[in-house]
């Protein structure tokens, strides 16, 4: 049985949309991943609010990593920075998906989340502030 995906996309801004960020550019991303892995994308859902205010408190993602275990399905995003640019909220993702038995996969590093230690989380934090520095 091929595995069962939920894409995860977020906008946050008209200016990251057209940057290449949109829903349907993000979207693209993810099926072209999920084909290259046999699987089929079961449900979408799309964040709106911005990375920085992206935690798991707010429940969204929350909502997200349940809908995955009662599915059986995988999550899986374009870029680590559609989910957040803070390390601790990435670290808390990971910790919830671990304990949900929920895998994480990261299309444009084609490797899931579980598979990243806390080191990668802060260097990948820092580097996702500078490049939306950059572009606003």
């Amino acid at each position: 049985m091929p595995e069962e995906f939920i894409a995860l996309t977020r906008v946050s801004t008209r200016r990251q949309k057209a940057k290449g960020y949109s829903h349907e550019n993000q979207l693209a991303a993810i099926k072209r991943f999920v084909d290259s892995k046999g699987g089929s994308i079961v449900r979408e859902f799309t964040l709106t609010q911005t990375g920085k205010d992206n935690r798991l408190n707010k429940g969204a993602l929350l909502e997200v990593i349940r809908s995955a275990k009662d599915d059986d399905a995988s999550i899986v995003i374009n870029t680590v920075g559609r989910l957040s640019r803070e390390s601790l909220a990435l670290h808390l993702l990971k910790e919830q998906a671990t304990q949900n038995k929920v895998t994480v996969w990261i299309a444009g590093l084609n490797t899931n989340l579980n598979a990243l230690d806390p080191i990668t989380f802060g260097a990948l934090a820092i580097h996702l502030v500078y490049l939306v520095s950059l572009e606003t």
